[in-house]
């Protein structure tokens, strides 16, 4: 963080409201009047020290600019381009304009790709947090700043949100797994942090208790939501584990496609040799394999609809008191990727 506007109101020997007037522009103001010498010396220590306002103390985003920003963790993903899509068709019907922002979920791109949207002066922001910190987010709720997370939220932080029921997704997956005979069934997860993934994992590990069947810790791997984080364990687990798992479980996407090329590479056969059931039930993955795969269907649209919506009616000032908490159920969709065993 740079130099705050106490700081240089100390080395300036001035009172931090004088440094805020100079520094927000108001320097000629007929109610405020400083010397030429005074304005030269605070805007100097800003510059030499790389003064950032502090956007979120400023009320500045009451001036209605007619767009909203939308914050998301990864542009490549397919998942995303839907959600995108319909947020965008969403914002035009309402006569807003949109600015997407892609933070590949680094937390340091949150906060930055905020403060610019801020700078912007956008009435209102869609976020799927990063969630590694989330203090920014505070300062946000502290001015009443209108903001929705989307498919990710906190569970110590009070704030509008809309997600699925991940638990639910991958508990109903696991125990469709056991009632055909799997029991020693892999897990690969994305960001450890991230609700989408430790909701997913708690599902995951609830299916096996419920069932009385032990969780082997060596089949549990959870890294990030790319390619590679599938393709990395799959070679893993299947070059390494002298017991290999009868089915795999991939906790998104992305991860499902990596996990499947790797299962390709090894000329492992699906459902031949292993079961399969991925999270997110797009298209382009389930066409990379010639076998249909089972998943876990988040309604996308419905997802970025609710979303929309609430933020919307924030905007509008006519949004209730209280904190609305969305949760949407997924569905299991079955295909030909899993048979008994």
């Amino acid at each position: 963080m740079g130099i705050t506007q106490s700081e240089i109101a100390k080395l300036a020997g001035v009172s931090r409201s004088t440094v805020s007037r100079i520094l927000s522009g108001k320097k000629s103001s007929h109610k405020y009047k400083y010397k030429q010498e005074t304005i030269e010396k605070i805007c100097g220590i800003a510059e030499k020290h790389k003064y950032q306002p502090n956007l979120l103390a400023r009320s500045f985003y009451l001036q209605k600019t007619d767009t909203v920003g939308m914050i998301i963790t990864d542009i490549t993903n397919p998942f995303w381009s839907s959600i995108s899509y319909t947020i965008e068709n969403m914002a035009q019907k309402h006569n807003y304009n949109l600015i997407q922002c892609n933070t590949n979920d680094e937390q340091e791109n949150e906060i930055r790709y905020i403060n610019i949207l801020l700078n912007r002066k956008v009435d209102g922001l869609i976020i799927c947090p990063v969630q590694q910190k989330y203090e920014h987010l505070k300062e946000l709720l502290k001015i009443d700043y209108p903001f929705v997370l989307i498919d990710r939220y906190f569970k110590n932080l009070d704030t509008d949100y809309v997600v699925v029921n991940n638990m639910r997704g991958t508990y109903n997956a696991i125990k469709y797994l056991i009632s055909i005979g799997h029991e020693k069934i892999g897990f690969i997860g994305g960001l450890p942090e991230a609700t989408s993934s430790s909701d997913r994992l708690e599902g995951y590990k609830k299916a096996l208790k419920d069932s009385e069947i032990d969780i082997d810790e060596s089949l549990v791997y959870q890294k990030d939501f790319t390619k590679s984080t599938g393709y990395y364990y799959i070679k893993l687990i299947f070059n390494n584990l002298k017991e290999k798992p009868t089915a795999i479980f991939a906790a998104n996407n992305m991860i499902a496609v990596g996990a499947l090329n790797a299962l390709y590479e090894l000329k492992i056969r699906i459902p031949h040799d292993v079961s399969f059931i991925m999270y997110d039930d797009v298209q382009d993955t389930m066409n990379l394999w010639r076998i249909p795969i089972t998943t876990i269907r988040i309604p996308q649209e419905k997802l970025a609809e609710e979303a929309f919506n609430i933020l919307i009616k924030k905007l509008s000032k006519n949004q209730p008191k209280y904190k609305q908490h969305v949760v949407l159920q997924p569905d299991l969709i079955l295909r030909e990727s899993c048979k008994s065993i």
